[in-house]
């Protein structure tokens, strides 16, 4: 009886993860990363952003890739940064610039195995107006990306919302 017990549980178990590892993995990636790991106070700070297909399919993507905050106007942005200070708060991040509406010509398809954009990362400048860096110490930054949006033109495009890995750099005086 105890041996059949055993083998139905040593089942259920393979059950589920054979089921975990058929579940999807998401293709698309974002990736930030940063020149510096340390600035001084005042210098400009600035981070770099790359959308990965690690899939095997091309993808539609919306790059106008606007750097905004609050996320939930999607009209507004499709990047926005979470940025923790060295006292654990998050860093105030709320600069709303003015941004053109997304056309047709910012969806692109990005192949499998490619990265946006292919040559050189966008990079954000995160200080100044974006978020006060007052506090000396280590800060972590993470990147999202959002797009809410089709074409319009009868065509899809991938839809979703990634989180980027965090990279820290340390302020000093």
């Amino acid at each position: 009886m105890k041996s059949r017990n055993l083998m139905v549980i040593a089942l259920a178990v393979m059950t589920l993860i054979s089921v975990s590892a058929c579940q999807p993995q998401e293709d698309l990636h974002l990736l930030l990363s940063m020149e510096h790991r340390t600035y001084h106070q005042g210098e400009h700070i600035a981070v770099q952003v790359i959308l990965q297909n690690r899939g095997s399919d091309n993808l539609r993507i919306q790059t106008r890739m606007a750097i905004n905050y609050p996320p939930e106007i999607p009209a507004f942005g499709d990047v926005y940064f979470v940025i923790t200070s060295p006292s654990g708060k998050v860093v105030a991040f709320d600069q709303l610039t003015r941004v053109r509406t997304v056309d047709l010509e910012d969806f692109k398809i990005l192949d499998a195995g490619k990265t946006y954009p292919s040559e050189h990362p966008l990079e954000y400048q995160i200080t100044s107006f974006y978020a006060p860096f007052d506090e000396v110490g280590t800060y972590s930054v993470q990147a999202i990306y959002e797009n809410r949006r089709d074409p319009g033109d009868g065509r899809s495009a991938w839809k979703g919302r990634l989180t980027s890995n965090t990279v820290t750099f340390a302020l000093e005086p």
